[in-house]
């Protein structure tokens, strides 16, 4: 208002001036860069109860305005930090030193939350009954080299959360029981037969989630980012927006996403209403889900999404049937409960228990269409084209399970979108070839070993689950425009963490994208046994 603080962005009098002021706060090349964004990201004056909820809509709005929506998020690639690997800790495999100096703590100060049968449980369970479960969920909120960074001290010492006296002195004493932890590791010592790139933790890489999805006509977005409480916010900016409430059998995962085992998460009847205003009004739409099907043994079909009034009564739904996903759609030419269903073939076996991009797309011209991790299944919609004359506006949308609470499907959903057109078979695969959740660039330094100036090999990073990331795709790159670059063979990749080789993670040549699935918990590095010409 113009009447408030400085700058009046929002001022009501005067748009010309509103806009003069707003103009040094954003950047329309990379929205998610604008002050704007990063002053509510930091806590300030968020309209809902997730800061980070909040930036995603104002990041959306700011793109929007640059009408720069395919090309907002694209990825600039930065010189990381020069470190070297070293000696370092690793977290024993047993728990007693836990045992003996922080969990006294956190099972004393925060069990009443913290733990997995807590009358309002909050993952992660660092103070659960079970102490080996406390010791998993607490390491990597443990620094042992330097102990006052952990993340366990850091939230009573800076963010003020649940100290049980003062935060200074809270804090305090459990950085000094972590620094007793840590003084009982011995340190691990690199292998001097290992030729080492330089080290990185996940916090040096640079963020790559969401670069170059193509989201023109997205009327409503989940990516699950929030990571507790019992709201997933619908991020695409477009109002109404469908909050989704989560109740049930739900939990939070790492890297963004929540894990359905007989819970749902469900807007309500005016929010969702939105879908029916503008899927009706261009009779088209594609809906897009990353979900990690926890087996192929489920029937109904269990529900993964559902626009519904109940169990045989609906809009549309996407389910899974044993191996089959299934596609069911009510229009003019299908029964109130969207049958026949378009369903995958029993011998393509599509469903797998492990994380797919699955895409469910309609059109007045080619009917029903399902893709599954960027490729159209090739399964022939049962019925002829038709309308949504007969859509019911009262429904609500439901993800993993059916309003009725009696269609549970178990599984994890890391992203889901709604787009008001279908998209084409190269946006849906340009959208599956971004991939899903909070994912880095890593840029391991070989410069060292090589004589290519700001010389890296680049891997893609992201959580695979709450205890391990997955590392793919590397690939070389110079930062300088001007390098000459020669040829350079790099063979036998190997992954380390505290100055330990990983022995569990695949070998990454840097051919075929492979990937290996690790612990990450400490600085990582990558190296070689078997280096090439100059390296």
């Amino acid at each position: 208002m113009q009447s408030s603080q400085s700058p009046h962005f929002a001022r009501n009098d005067d748009i010309n001036q509103a806009y003069a002021a707003a103009n040094p706060l954003v950047n329309l090349n990379e929205p998610d860069k604008s002050a704007l964004v990063t002053k509510v990201a930091g806590g300030h004056n968020c309209w809902l109860t997730s800061d980070s909820a909040c930036a995603d809509i104002l990041t959306t709005w700011i793109a929007n305005w640059g009408q720069n929506e395919q090309t907002s998020n694209q990825i600039k690639l930065t010189v990381p930090p020069d470190i070297q690997p070293g000696s370092s800790k690793n977290f024993p495999a047993d728990s007693q030193l836990f045992a003996d100096n922080v969990y006294p703590l956190l099972s004393a100060h925060c069990a009443d939350c913290h733990k997995s049968n807590a009358s309002v449980p909050i993952s992660p369970y660092f103070a659960s009954e079970n102490q080996d479960e406390a010791y998993q969920a607490a390491k990597v909120r443990i620094d042992l080299d330097n102990p006052f960074a952990s993340r366990l001290v850091g939230r009573l010492a800076n963010e003020f959360h649940n100290c049980w006296s003062n935060c200074s002195n809270d804090a305090e004493a459990l950085r000094i029981a972590i620094q007793a932890m840590a003084d009982g590791i011995d340190v691990s010592e690199l292998d001097t037969e290992l030729v080492a790139s330089r080290a990185l933790t996940l916090p040096d890489g640079t963020i790559a989630s969401g670069g170059g999805r193509y989201e023109s006509a997205v009327i409503a977005k989940w990516e699950f980012k929030t990571g507790s409480g019992a709201t997933a916010f619908d991020t695409s900016g477009v109002e109404p927006a469908i909050d989704l409430t989560l109740s049930g059998g739900y939990s939070w995962i790492g890297g963004w996403g929540v894990q359905f085992t007989n819970g749902r998460a469900q807007g309500s009847t005016s929010s969702s209403k939105k879908l029916y205003d503008l899927l009706s009004a261009t009779g088209e739409f594609s809906i897009e889900a990353w979900v990690v099907p926890a087996n192929v043994t489920q029937e109904g079909p269990a529900r993964i999404l559902s626009y519904s009034g109940g169990r045989e009564s609906r809009n549309l739904m996407l389910g899974q049937t044993l191996y089959n996903y299934d596609f069911q759609l009510r229009h003019s030419n299908t029964d109130f409960d969207g049958l026949p269903s378009l369903s995958t073939a029993d011998g393509d076996e599509r469903v797998q228990a492990s994380l797919q991009h699955v895409v469910i797309s309609y059109d007045p011209i080619n009917g029903r269409r399902l893709y599954v991790n960027g490729q159209f299944t090739g399964d022939a919609d049962p019925s002829a084209i038709g309308d949504f004359n007969q859509w019911n506006d009262s429904y609500a949308l439901v993800i993993g399970n059916e309003v009725s609470g009696d269609r549970p499907w178990a599984g994890s959903v890391r992203f889901v979108a709604i787009h008001n057109r279908a998209l084409t078979d190269e946006q849906i695969q340009q959208n599956f070839d971004v991939g899903v959740g909070q994912k880095f660039y890593l840029l391991f330094g070989i410069t060292h070993l090589i004589d290519v100036p700001q010389a890296y090999v680049v891997f893609t990073v992201s959580q695979f689950d709450n205890f391990s990331y997955l590392f793919s795709e590397p690939w070389f790159i110079s930062l300088d425009d001007n390098a000459s670059i020669p040829a350079t063979a790099l063979n036998g990749i190997r992954l380390g963490i505290n100055g330990r080789e990983l022995v569990a993670a695949r070998r990454l040549p840097m051919c075929n994208k492979p990937s290996g699935r690790i612990i990450l918990q400490r600085p990582v590095s990558v190296a070689s046994r078997h280096p090439g010409p100059g390296g």
